[in-house]
């Protein structure tokens, strides 16, 4: 399932409906729930360890000032190219607002 996450703060119980190998596409808001040292970092590494892909919408994330160097290790950048490609990947999707 792709999961796209769109406001801020992350809420946990949103991240515990994730299972494995769901994506997560972070946007709007929660782009910057991807910068290294957000007090969202450790909600974002649970999902990461669940072995699921979490990735930042390069638009938004830049639109915050956020630049790949900043973002937390494990957080991959995407283009909505790539975002269709997830939704492709993934024909079942959820937005969590």
């Amino acid at each position: 399932m792709l999961h796209i996450v769109a406001s801020s703060p992350v809420r946990p119980e949103w991240l515990e409906r994730i299972g494995s190998g769901d994506d997560v596409v972070l946007l709007d808001a929660a782009a910057l729930s991807a910068r290294a040292g957000h007090r969202d970092n450790p909600l974002l590494q649970s999902v990461l360890d669940r072995e699921c892909g979490v990735f930042v919408l390069r638009e938004y994330a830049e639109a915050c000032g956020l630049a790949p160097d900043a973002a937390m290790a494990g957080v991959a950048w995407t283009d909505y190219a790539g975002l269709v490609d997830l939704t492709v990947k993934h024909p079942v999707a959820h937005t969590w607002r």
